[in-house]
């Protein structure tokens, strides 16, 4: 579902009707090409009716470090951001696939960014199991996979053959392609949450030329901003 802000003329793909009534989960479409990280993410919080003074950010590093956030402000060095507060997060993507975590009978959400680097170290079903240490029931953790670059145009070297599971890699006509958000949900559920726990987004990043490519555009790709807050 595509929701338009008519104030800020920003676009977002809303998957808040994917979660329960208290919880907004957005993700930006392309934006202004031209803006620095920095001033993307000023034009798309504000958009919402968000300053910068309000969010939690990071500098991500294709890690699978994760903190716990109890204030706004920039997370330095790190991938994933979970908290207990109601504290807006925030995470940029072009390509690699944002992951909403939700556990619906507690205060407790995260943004994960998994590129493929950070799908081998296993970060999204690390911050699932930080949750349940947290004292979260996994049973009541729900787990959405943003848009991202899919496996119809995600072609990979041969490499990806022996990292990855066999299932989440396709061949056509002599070339391999892989499907990152297919190879996370795989690894959620060897740990345990059911199929209908996880919901995946079916927008390709490259397909789609209105959200952000980093393989299709390269340097001019942009990037899109993804929103986890509380009502």
């Amino acid at each position: 579902m595509i929701k338009k802000n008519s104030r800020s003329k920003i676009n977002f793909i809303d998957f808040s009707d994917k979660f329960d009534n208290d919880i907004i989960a957005l993700q930006s479409l392309k934006c202004n090409d031209n803006l620095s990280f920095e001033k993307n993410l000023v034009t798309v919080i504000e958009s919402i009716d968000l300053s910068k003074k309000d969010i939690a950010y990071s500098n991500q590093i294709h890690s699978n470090i994760i903190k716990w956030v109890d204030k706004p402000g920039l997370i330095k060095n790190c991938d994933g951001l979970l908290t207990t507060k109601s504290i807006p997060l925030c995470i940029q993507t072009a390509d690699c696939v944002p992951a909403f975590i939700l556990d619906n009978t507690k205060n407790f959400y995260g943004l994960v960014h998994s590129g493929w680097r950070g799908t081998l170290k296993k970060i999204i079903p690390k911050a699932v199991k930080e949750l349940v240490k947290k004292g979260s029931n996994i049973q009541h953790i729900s787990v959405l996979l943003g848009a991202a670059i899919e496996e119809c145009c995600y072609e990979v070297g041969i490499k990806f053959l022996k990292q990855f599971d066999k299932s989440c890699i396709s061949k056509r006509n002599d070339k391999f392609y892989f499907s990152n958000s297919k190879q996370i949900e795989l690894d959620l559920i060897n740990i345990g949450l059911d199929i209908n726990q996880i919901t995946i987004s079916n927008e390709c990043t490259y397909e789609n030329k209105e959200l952000c490519s980093y393989r299709r555009d390269g340097d001019l790709s942009g990037r899109m901003i993804s929103i986890i807050k509380r009502k």
